[in-house]
């Protein structure tokens, strides 16, 4: 710690941060952690948490120095951090009680939340599987998951000090590490499990997507998330981090289809829901299910054609891949006869999908294999086939998955 810089009285000098990496070394080559720290973390998981644990002290007790060129200073020049001694003990004590439970809240788009919030009126948090659940914003939502107060125009407007009214927010419990800005494995996959679910959605014909274009009168619209860590039987805020606005734009596209508003709509998304809940309560067996429909989702919001189109092909990859039997007869043709034999309803229509997949799979060779950076008009029209196929396939696995569970 002696080593450490900091600049503006308050940020740890990243520059400086290299000197913690020697601590990865006291890590066991055999994690035996039920939650392993590289997937908690990442490849340095005591440095990196480390260095998040003294920022987040920096930020308490540091004192910001305004300057218009950073000068850095020695961290133990600072009275908080005179003696570093018992900081460095509190630090490693905090580790060694990994992994700590957190619950993430992800706010739906609001297109989709604004629907989903009549029907949840009075219910309460709907569970969908796995421990996720769907809640709405209250009173209650407040009481169980407290945020600090607003303290200025400026949070306010960036969603961080309150939760947003008429919301619908996914929450997703997790266990491991959270660290302030979103990057630690154990973050990372609750970030992605809601373009699972909205890759779900799409898939079972309860979202659609419209490309979004909002902003606000102060920019790209904003959404940040919020972290709350299991401590001495409550919830307490951790973090609320702020999603990048192109992220923002992307998910903002997602709607409900042209059912919602409809009494049909209600039993629909019960019904819809319940499918869901069969995936995420069985994340193992439904594992290729749950990354297709992320990658589906993924394809849906990128504003890059020829990168959506590669997306939407990953995730037909995902979910009929097979390296050992591709290898033998190449992953094309081995995607176009599962597909085939997956979604086609008669020997024709098995003919038809393996004639439009094999077409399809020549497009992705050629944006990977030549660097193609454009969709002409034709291919754009297989795009949308390839997103249709993509769909069906991952509504046909779910079915067969149900029927497995349903012995």
């Amino acid at each position: 710690m002696r080593k450490l810089q900091v600049i503006y009285g308050v940020i740890l000098a990243w520059q400086t941060i290299d000197v913690l990496l020697p601590l990865n070394d006291v890590v066991p080559k055999q994690d035996r952690l039920p939650v392993p720290l590289s997937a908690m973390i990442d490849e340095r998981p005591v440095s990196d948490f480390a260095a998040d644990r003294i920022g987040r002290l920096l930020s308490d007790l540091g004192t910001f120095q305004d300057m218009a060129i950073p000068i850095p200073e020695q961290l133990v020049g600072l009275v908080p951090f005179a003696d570093p001694a018992p900081i460095a003990r509190r630090i490693v004590d905090e580790f060694a009680s990994l992994p700590w439970d957190y619950v993430f809240s992800l706010r739906l788009p609001r297109s989709i939340g604004t629907v989903l919030a009549t029907l949840m009126d009075g219910v309460g948090p709907m569970e969908i599987g796995g421990g996720i659940s769907l809640v709405r914003t209250g009173d209650a939502l407040q009481e169980q998951f407290p945020l600090p107060y607003a303290s200025n125009l400026l949070m306010a407007l960036g969603a961080k000090g309150a939760w947003e009214t008429d919301a619908v927010y996914l929450q997703v419990p997790g266990s491991g590490y959270a660290d302030r800005y979103g990057t630690t494995g154990t973050v990372l996959r609750a970030v992605e499990t809601l373009q699972t679910f909205l890759g779900l959605g799409i898939a079972l014909h309860l979202f659609r997507y419209n490309p979004s274009s909002n902003s606000t009168p102060f920019g790209p619209p904003r959404s940040s998330y919020h972290v709350h860590r299991h401590v001495a039987g409550a919830w307490v805020h951790d973090a609320s981090v702020d999603m990048e606005a192109t992220v923002v734009m992307g998910l903002e596209g997602f709607d409900c289809t042209g059912l919602a508003g409809s009494q049909s709509y209600v039993g629909f998304v019960g019904a819809v829901l319940q499918t869901m809940k069969s995936c995420f309560s069985l994340p193992s067996e439904a594992g290729r299910i749950l990354r297709a429909a992320q990658w589906l989702a993924g394809s849906y919001a990128s504003r890059n054609e020829t990168l959506a189109f590669v997306q939407a092909m990953v995730a037909m990859e995902i979910l009929l891949g097979d390296k050992k039997t591709s290898d033998m007869v190449g992953i094309g043709e081995l995607l176009s006869n599962r597909c085939a034999y997956l979604i086609g309803e008669s020997q024709a229509d098995r003919e038809a999908v393996l004639a439009e997949f094999r077409g399809l799979y020549k497009v992705r060779s050629e944006i990977v294999h030549s660097g193609k950076t454009r969709l002409s008009y034709s291919e754009r029209e297989k795009f949308q086939m390839l997103r249709s196929i993509c769909q069906r396939s991952i509504a046909a696995e779910i079915e067969l998955l149900r029927k497995n569970q349903a012995g």
